[in-house]
């Protein structure tokens, strides 16, 4: 096993472990932690696993005179053939690997985290991740560089993905410190067209060059759905245009409610892949949360932060 296929494994195990997928292209972590000390015990935690794995695997091959590294050339040569020695070896490199990988003060991986942890118990959390962000993307310029420098572009990849994950760390932090607490009452669209699940898609066909592009149904005042632009134009694709909006509508969605902080009800809507999602107050629809309402008011705060002491917003 080569080092590189090693490190591959590492950001695969990395990515999938703290993050879920979204709808704008790059990944999104779930939850931003909120106290320091617990980011710190739960970053330390797989790379320490890591680590402890391997020492176990070389303490109980140490009495019996196993082998617990082998050479590249000589792993290539063991292919084909069972081997406890290829089996122990491959354990020992691969947990060093990772555990050694992982601990790189640089986001995303745990490293970056740990990082941010120890810099967050002695400033703001926000201060914090800027720092961290700028420590883990200047040694991804190092890696880079040094790489280039020296003809080989084997660990320029990882450097750019190194890169990439600390910017998109230190915006989701930055996005949560502009929205602070505000609720999502405070954002949410109030006037918004209501479908019935037995109007005709043709009758809705048009309302999809609207700012509004995709909306609730209701049966009465029960909401039973969500029409989306993207639902509208694939049922188009497999009915015709007078079928009832109740056959295609999407049944299986995220709702939020009014108090929900707008930071969270945002990364629910993202990991969804939804632009809208519906506000309820118990079983009554009283707004509609959209990505605009967000990306509006995430812009105004930015500019004027103010506002939010003031009661602007």
């Amino acid at each position: 096993m080569s080092w590189l296929t090693v490190l591959r494994h590492a950001l695969q195990c990395d990515r999938e472990r703290h993050y879920a997928p979204a709808h704008r292209g790059l990944a999104q972590m779930e939850k931003v932690p909120e106290k320091p000390d617990q980011e710190l015990k739960i970053a330390l935690a797989a790379p320490l696993t890591n680590l402890v794995i391997a020492i176990v695997l070389i303490a109980i091959c140490l009495p019996f005179k196993i082998p617990y590294t082998i050479s590249v050339s000589r792993l290539f040569q063991m292919m084909g053939s069972v081997s406890w020695h290829g089996l122990v070896s491959n354990l020992v490199v691969t947990n060093l690997a990772l555990g050694l990988f992982n601990l790189i003060p640089a986001f995303p991986m745990d490293g970056g985290r740990v990082l941010r942890a120890f810099l967050a118990m002695r400033m703001d959390y926000a201060k914090g991740t800027a720092w961290a962000v700028n420590i883990g993307q200047g040694l991804a310029w190092l890696l880079g560089l040094y790489e280039v420098l020296n003809g080989s572009w084997t660990l320029v990849i990882i450097a750019v993905f190194i890169y990439m994950g600390a910017g998109q760390e230190g915006r989701m932090v930055e996005v949560k410190s502009v929205l602070g607490e505000i609720r999502v009452r405070r954002v949410m669209t109030r006037q918004f067209l209501t479908p019935s699940p037995r109007d005709s898609l043709s009758r809705w066909l048009m309302l999809c060059y609207r700012p509004f592009k995709d909306f609730p149904v209701l049966d009465g005042e029960r909401l039973v759905g969500l029409l989306t632009e993207a639902d509208l134009v694939s049922a188009l694709k497999k009915h015709e245009a007078g079928v009832a909006i109740g056959q295609v509508i999407r049944k299986d969605f995220p709702i939020t409610a009014p108090g929900e902080p707008l930071f969270e009800a945002e990364q629910r809507m993202s990991s969804a892949r939804l632009r809208a999602m519906p506000v309820m107050a118990g079983e009554k629809l009283v707004g509609l949360l959209t990505a605009q309402d967000v990306n509006e008011t995430y812009r105004v705060l930015s500019a004027s932060p103010h506002l939010l002491d003031s009661g602007g917003l």
